[in-house]
């Protein structure tokens, strides 16, 4: 474990409750203009794409090296 996370209420579980009772689970936030996510006014920067898969493309690697 590399430290530790906020919690975080945004109540996202629903994504995850499918499957987190059998393999682990963890869920990458990407911001979204004034917080509004799951609506069709939701919109995010090309920028912060790309920053979040670089920060996904980084945990997939490293556990390919474990």
């Amino acid at each position: 474990m590399q430290g530790r996370a906020p919690s975080l209420p945004s109540g996202a579980g629903h994504d995850a409750i499918a499957i987190a009772e059998r393999w682990p689970v963890g869920m990458l936030f990407v911001r979204c203009k004034g917080g509004i996510s799951h609506h069709p006014d939701e919109s995010i920067t090309t920028a912060d794409v790309a920053q979040a898969l670089r920060a996904w493309l980084a945990v997939v690697l490293s556990f390919c090296e474990k």
